[in-house]
């Protein structure tokens, strides 16, 4: 079984106590803090900072509060969430996020500089787990659980 070491982010909820965890699946982010100089005609520029979150199998892009507490962890590769996006497309895609968000505060007329200040590949993870004899998939991070349907 192949294994490979990955940055996964801290969970904020504990898996309810008489749970049977099946197994933990490990989904794949691009964290990005990103800085913007916007150059004006007249005057000093101005900046924004931001967090952005590239998500890399559907190519969603969210904005964030701050980077993600992490810790390094080694998994079986076969429960890690395969990557739809390369690395190259995501900072594109966080770059064009924080553009659009400093657009929107500031009236911009010259291109704005663009600055990865840091960036990060992290994994959230997702319990699957057995209750009532029923299969369901839960958030580290929000709680939020779904019923599933898995095998016979």
């Amino acid at each position: 079984m192949e294994f490979k070491v990955i940055e996964t982010i801290k969970p904020v909820i504990n898996v309810p106590q008489g749970v049977k965890v099946i197994n933990t699946i490990y989904y794949p982010y691009m964290v990005y803090h990103i800085k913007v100089i916007i150059r004006r005609a007249l005057g000093k520029p101005a900046s924004l900072q931001g967090f952005v979150v590239v998500d890399l199998a559907r190519a969603l892009v969210l904005l964030a509060d701050s980077f993600p507490d992490t810790f390094t962890i080694k998994v079986p590769a076969n429960l890690i969430i395969p990557e739809r996006i390369s690395e190259e497309k995501a900072v594109n895609l966080a770059k064009k996020k924080m553009v659009y968000v400093a657009m929107r505060k500031f009236k911009i007329m010259l291109p704005p500089k663009v600055e990865i200040v840091k960036c990060k590949k992290v994994y959230k993870q997702f319990w699957l787990i057995e209750l009532n004899n029923k299969k369901y998939i839960i958030d580290s991070l929000t709680g939020e659980s779904e019923e599933i349907e898995w095998g016979a």
